[in-house]
């Protein structure tokens, strides 16, 4: 087994590759100055996985995989997956609009035709989605691992409420709408006296997690903590998160965020996807 680190990839696959004892091989990228991208390998033998996450620069990285899976296959790689822990356009799973683009489709059919065998992903926004891939994907829920414990799950929208209902045996949802930068959330369940856990895959601006926080402590929980795989902890949303009433926020390390308040842990993944390599 071989482990190639693109440019995105490098933070999150050199803890995959501590995890299983492996040295990771590193691609050189050239920019040029139009912007046009160069990338080459040593020697890729055998079973090669890449790893490249799309959090930041999405549309540079995607190109990035593209290019890396096409060395690999020329340098002597026989099967070639990918381990995507964050995939772009997740979010834009389906058209918005009539003549709108569909750009979750876009991304699998580029993916499906690039010459991998599969796909490993973590907490895809999306689960129904998959369904757009030709190609075998894997994706880890880390909610079952977070939900072993007596504490009410709180999913901020219906889109959480369907990702968490599988896993969580008393789980309350919030009606979430949006109307231009205005949000509105509505809160649909008793939590007077309960300890609450927020579950959600991303977090982005912070918002969404900082009222479903206040509204719970408002409708008489006894506390809330918060968790995301996939958090964009810019300055602004820290500070949003940490003036909520939010007692714990734990993340995954699959984006790095530098410099986090103790209010903010981290969930080390990296075990969790080595042992499915292997």
């Amino acid at each position: 087994m071989q482990i190639i680190n693109c440019q995105g990839g490098k933070y999150f696959g050199n803890k995959v590759c501590a995890a299983l004892g492996l040295e990771a091989i590193e691609s050189d990228l050239h920019i040029f100055e139009n912007g046009e991208l160069l990338l080459s390998l040593g020697r890729a033998e055998g079973e090669t996985y890449i790893v490249q996450s799309f959090e930041r620069d999405s549309n540079n990285r995607l190109m990035e995989l593209m290019l890396c899976i096409d060395a690999a296959r020329r340098s002597g790689a026989t099967k070639i997956h990918a381990i995507i822990p964050y995939l772009c356009y997740s979010r834009l799973d389906r058209a918005l609009l009539s003549g709108g683009s569909f750009g979750l489709e876009v991304i699998a059919g580029m993916l499906n035709h690039s010459g991998l065998s599969s796909i490993t992903t973590i907490d895809i926004h999306s689960p129904d989605s998959l369904r757009l891939f030709k190609i075998p994907v894997r994706n880890i829920p880390i909610t079952n691992i977070l939900l072993k414990d007596h504490r009410t799950v709180i999913a901020p929208d219906f889109g959480a409420q369907k990702r968490l209902e599988s896993y969580a045996k008393d789980l309350i949802a919030f009606e979430k709408r949006r109307d231009g930068d205005d949000l509105y959330m509505k809160l649909l369940g008793d939590v007077r006296g309960k300890e609450c856990l927020i579950v959600d895959d991303i977090i982005d601006s912070g918002r969404t997690m900082s009222m479903a926080a206040s509204i719970l402590m408002a409708s008489g929980a006894k506390s809330v903590d918060a968790y995301a795989t996939h958090a964009f902890l810019t300055r602004a949303t820290s500070q949003i998160l940490y003036n909520a009433p939010i007692r714990h926020l734990m993340t995954s390390d699959i984006i790095e965020n530098k410099k986090l308040h103790k209010k903010f842990t981290l969930l080390d993944l990296g075990p969790i996807v080595a042992k499915l390599l292997v």
